[in-house]
């Protein structure tokens, strides 16, 4: 009897090893159900911040261009530095209160020529840290969505310390809407990046509450491939396996799809292989895209750091808006 060669028994284990691991790494994740389908469309409570610069017109803008429900409410809200000198104090918040009664205005008029006089709205000047006061009040007020402008009137201290929007994606918990270019109207063309998880669920859902019936919604899913870069000699079945790895996202994006509701508009389904934040980007472009939607978990600072964010990623490059779906927020006391 002839003995069995190591190096042919090595091979052969490694082979195996290696064959498992891709099965098992190119699986797609479980996923649950993010909410209960609603058979009404539209936003209920919207928050809009402005600091009544240019971006913050622009966010009103957009506020004016969403699609709500009926009798929906509107909270406009002005964040005044955590620090005025007591002397001009009082004349800083009347000037702030003049302008932004001069902005609300603007926006009503956006909204009756829209047809939509059901729609109550309320403004409020605060102070403090932009970016707290919004969660804060947005939790008081039970918003579903807010609204800021991607820059802020100092492009010195938004370098420094980052923009209202960013630091409403790091800690606050309520979905946002990042408002980058002048609105021409409704959404056209709206991308989801779908990965499976609640938030993205619920950034389906939401984009489907905020766009018209006529827009079109395309779900886009990236996903890793792990045998990239190996030698194809290790690699068994490739070409079986890509295909069987595109079939099964396909299949499960249509039931992530199904789970955060149809609706009447229609939806297409994109899967591609590659990294997240590159595979939005790129499809936004190719497509002219007027939003982007992501679902961000929430990571801790330090593997936000180490590992990057794709909502913070996306938020850098896109060109166009982009809505960042995060944990619901805890009730207000």
């Amino acid at each position: 009897m002839k003995p069995v060669r190591t190096d042919a028994r090595a091979r052969w284990m490694l082979t195996f090893i290696l064959a498992w691991y891709l099965k098992a790494m190119s699986a797609p994740t479980r996923f649950r159900a993010a909410f209960p389908p609603r058979r009404e469309l539209g936003l209920r409570r919207v928050l809009v911040g402005t600091d009544l610069s240019p971006d913050g017109d622009r966010a009103l803008r957009r506020a004016a261009a969403l699609s709500f429900a009926p009798r929906a409410k509107l909270l406009v809200i002005h964040v005044l530095p955590p620090r005025i000198a007591p002397a001009v104090a009082s004349i800083v918040r009347g000037a702030a209160e003049v302008k932004l009664e001069a902005a609300v205005r603007r926006l009503r008029d956006r909204l009756t020529a829209r047809g939509r006089t059901d729609i109550s709205i309320e403004l409020r000047v605060a102070q403090g840290r932009a970016a707290e006061v919004l969660d804060r009040l947005g939790r008081a007020y039970r918003t579903e969505l807010v609204v800021v402008g991607r820059r802020g009137q100092s492009r010195i201290r938004e370098l420094v310390l980052g923009s209202t929007a960013r630091r409403l994606l790091r800690t606050g918990r309520h979905p946002v809407l990042v408002v980058g270019r002048q609105p021409e109207g409704p959404y056209r063309k709206a991308l989801v990046g779908l990965d499976f998880s609640p938030e993205a669920l619920r950034a389906a859902r939401m984009t489907r509450q905020m766009v018209p019936s006529s827009a079109s919604l395309v779900a886009v899913h990236a996903y890793e491939d792990p045998a990239r870069g190996l030698p194809p000699g290790l690699i068994p079945d490739q070409t079986a396996r890509v295909g069987e790895a595109l079939r099964s996202r396909t299949r499960l994006v249509q039931r992530a799809i199904e789970t955060a509701g149809r609706g009447d508009t229609p939806w297409r389904i994109e899967v591609t292989e590659g990294d997240a934040r590159r595979v939005l980007l790129e499809a936004a472009r190719a497509k002219k895209a007027d939003l982007i939607a992501v679902g961000s978990a929430g990571k801790s600072r330090v593997v936000r750091t180490a590992l990057g964010s794709v909502a913070e990623g996306v938020l850098d490059g896109a060109p166009c808006d982009v809505l960042v779906v995060r944990r619901p927020p805890r009730p207000a006391p």
